[in-house]
């Protein structure tokens, strides 16, 4: 076997940096091919004679899910890059789960190999319950700080990545937009196709290609209301998936959760879940039909018939057909909040339950009698000729004689979410840029801006007489230079 590489080559390579060095040229030229192939030179690699050249061929195939690369690394002589290459196949075509030991040495090649075990262990629980998220969520920021520690870049873009979906599913979107977009400026051409994904769910447009364009293709063809088109795009968008496990999951629950036809027995959990009214958000993927041009635009739409209640992504309005839509004329959605809260109980509600669960504190018939009041004649203004509201005793019922539309409003962008995510998106900005981007009002940014400055989450900074707001991040560094592929044609 050829001389395995000094600790300083891997470290100089692992870091992006050319080596000078004249000693086991053979083998430090095959990972430098590797090396480039990984940086987006275009370069193939054809044999692996050394650990480093093989973490450097797996971690390529990784990134480019090149599974029948993995299944081939999966016996090299080098048991930790094997076990690693044999890991990430498995959870790529669904086998059986395994666990990768966490390495413990202190040289480039370990550590690279840790982050790379804190990345996998994060990337399975993202595409199951939420319960999983908050565990996956701690696992990224402890692969992103060692992997910025370590000042290694390809170990940064994976621990970065694994971050910014954990960020997503844990309802942290501007942050993760923000990393999104740090990555999308620097990252090499390798992990081109995942961050356009990642950018696309987080509400960035400026990278749409490859398995995001495919869903741009279908959510548009849904809002037009081309069914035929929509299968069409559906269908391949699932087919151009099928190798790469968690965006097959998410690309399946959107477009699930876009089709108001989809049978309940074919949702998974988080879209049943989010299309049966159990929760408000889809686990960060309801970005995706965000109109960032358009702050009022609605996210998710619900259909209410005789049946029940059954709520959507808005593109699937479409989709939908000749069914009426009722709306309310006061701010804050509050009548369409209480005929849903209706609407999710075939037996009606008490008082005191349907105001909790409309209002989210407890009724008092002194103080609260006149407010219930008003917002029951609005509900019966709005409902008609669609539906009825029954009162018995105490307890309020709606019946609904034809099926109807309304604007859900428990799905929104909050207004700290909003903020974040104009910060995060570009430079530094004014309160008054912010509001002007939202579409909120100055005051409510403003007091939203010293919120989150308060908690750490944003800073100020002057810019001669402007006060200018910028994310604020502990955890992510600035990803090390890598290569381009004309430095390395030097």
């Amino acid at each position: 076997m050829p001389e395995a590489p000094s600790d300083a080559f891997v470290e100089a390579l692992l870091r992006g940096e050319h080596d000078a060095r004249s000693s086991s040229v053979a083998v430090e030229e095959e990972a430098r091919l590797h090396k480039r192939a990984l940086d987006g030179a275009g370069v193939a690699p054809l044999t692996v004679s050394s650990e480093v050249a093989a973490y450097l061929a797996m971690r390529r195939a990784v990134t480019s899910l090149d599974h029948a690369l993995l299944e081939s690394l999966g016996h090299v002589v080098w048991p930790r890059v094997a076990t690693h290459a044999r890991a990430w196949a498995s959870f790529a075509s669904a086998g059986a789960r395994i666990d990768l030991p966490r390495t413990q040495g202190t040289d480039a090649l370990s550590i690279a190999l840790a982050v790379d075990a804190l990345v996998l262990d994060a990337t399975r629980p993202v595409e199951g319950l939420a319960s999983g998220a908050a565990r996956a969520l701690g696992l990224a920021r402890e692969a992103a700080a060692l992997a910025g520690g370590a000042d290694q870049p390809h170990a940064q873009y994976q621990a970065y990545l694994a971050l910014a979906r954990a960020r997503r599913h844990t309802g942290r979107v501007p942050m993760a937009t923000r990393l999104v977009a740090s990555l999308l400026r620097s990252a090499p051409s390798t992990y081109r196709a995942e961050l356009a994904w990642e950018a696309f769910l987080v509400g960035l447009r400026d990278r749409v290609e490859g398995d995001a364009l495919a869903l741009s293709h279908a959510i548009a063809a849904a809002t037009a209301g081309d069914r035929a088109l929509f299968d069409a795009a559906s269908l391949s968008l699932l087919a151009r998936t099928s190798s790469a496990r968690v965006r097959h999951a998410e690309a399946r629950a959107l477009l699930t959760a876009i089709d108001p036809f989809v049978p309940f027995a074919n949702l998974d959990r988080r879209t049943f879940d989010f299309v049966s009214c159990l929760r408000a958000d889809l686990e960060g993927l309801e970005g995706a039909v965000i109109d960032a041009s358009d702050p009022d635009a609605p996210i998710a739409i619900a259909i209410v018939s005789p049946t029940g209640v059954r709520r959507f992504l808005a593109p699937g309005r479409g989709l939908l057909g000749r069914i009426p839509q009722v709306s309310a004329s006061e701010h804050g959605g509050r009548t369409e909040t209480a005929i849903l809260t209706l609407a999710a109980a075939p037996t009606g509600l008490d008082e005191e339950s349907f105001f909790r669960a409309v209002y989210g504190f407890a009724f008092k018939k002194a103080l609260h009698d006149g407010v219930l009041r008003v917002l029951l004649t609005r509900v019966r203004q709005a409902i008609e000729p669609h539906a009825r509201l029954v009162r018995e005793g105490d307890r309020l019922r709606l019946v609904v004689e034809a099926p109807f539309t309304l604007v859900d409003p428990r799905v929104a962008t909050r207004a700290d979410n909003a903020v974040l995510r104009a910060i995060a998106s570009d430079r530094a900005l004014s309160a008054k840029e912010i509001a002007e981007r939202t579409g909120l009002p100055l005051r409510t940014v403003q007091a939203e801006l010293g919120r989150l400055v308060d908690e750490g989450v944003c800073r100020r900074e002057k810019d001669g007489r402007n006060t200018e707001y910028l994310v604020e991040d502990t955890v992510v560094r600035e990803p090390s230079r890598v290569l381009s592929a004309a430095d390395l044609a030097r």
